[in-house]
């Protein structure tokens, strides 16, 4: 009797076999960029030698691979053409650049969608953040993190994230901390909120309300001008708001006390 294991080795032979001989009976042409599916069946000092059903194996360098276990030896997976070697007569193949691919292909599905990501953040610079998602390496830019004091700290961890730019041409997604947060929140204009003082400037002031920062204008403070705001207004002081614009695009919050009162 054959056991189940036996049966299972007998079957994956056939099932690549069949794979193979049908590549070679229709002669598929192949082209640069195609995806086609093969089958490593070798392993050489710079790379893999893999059957895609052409007269001659084809080549999958080293640098150009995502292969990271020892279990891909005659496992049929699918590769992107990505030259022709003129000298060895051999197309050369990529798994690398195929991930790549799907993987814009999906990051721009999400933009298209608006939806919320999470992404581990790889690193920090004085610009901002350095995140990773989906393997691709994408940019949190200071002005789009909810408190750069914390920068530090989320370094290693995972955050909710949403996509700014996205452009695969020069390689490029800026994504916003702030756009991911301010969709959890339940903020509607008109709402009432406390908020304290984070930072003065001559035009108005940065107020936290929650975990976001706000912008309070000048113009929307009762009896202040620009020489008595910094006497009026402190640091740390709190009071109540109301949400008078919510930009969710860029993850911006404007909010008064005018209007409070009125």
């Amino acid at each position: 009797m054959i056991s189940n294991n036996l049966k299972s080795k007998i079957n994956t032979k056939f099932l690549y076999a069949d794979f193979i001989s049908v590549l070679r009976k229709y002669q598929y042409n192949l082209n640069l960029g195609d995806i086609v599916a093969g089958s490593i069946f070798s392993e050489e000092s710079n790379g893999y030698l893999v059957d895609i059903g052409d007269k001659t194996a084809a080549f999958l360098p080293k640098e150009e691979t995502t292969i990271n276990n020892i279990n891909y030896l005659k496992k049929t997976q699918e590769f992107f053409i990505l030259s022709y070697d003129s000298n060895l007569l051999q197309l050369v193949l990529s798994t690398r650049r195929l991930k790549y691919l799907r993987a814009w292909k999906r990051i721009k599905q999400l933009q298209e969608e608006d939806v919320i990501i999470y992404a581990m953040v790889t690193n920090k610079n004085l610009g901002g953040l350095l995140v990773n998602f989906n393997s691709v390496s994408a940019f949190v830019p200071n002005s789009h993190i909810i408190n750069i004091a914390f920068k530090k700290a989320m370094v290693g961890t995972t955050i909710p994230l949403k996509f700014l730019v996205v452009n695969e041409h020069i390689n490029q997604i800026i994504l916003s901390h702030k756009r991911a947060v301010l969709s959890f929140s339940n903020f509607t204009i008109g709402n009432i909120i406390n908020t304290k003082i984070i930072q003065i400037k001559n035009y108005g002031m940065f107020v936290q309300a929650y975990n976001l920062q706000a912008l309070l204008h000048i113009s929307e403070i009762p009896n202040t001008t620009l020489n008595n705001l910094n006497t009026i207004m402190k640091i740390n002081r709190p009071f109540k708001t109301m949400i008078i614009h919510i930009d969710e695009k860029q993850g911006r919050l404007s909010v008064s006390i005018k209007r409070l009162v009125s």
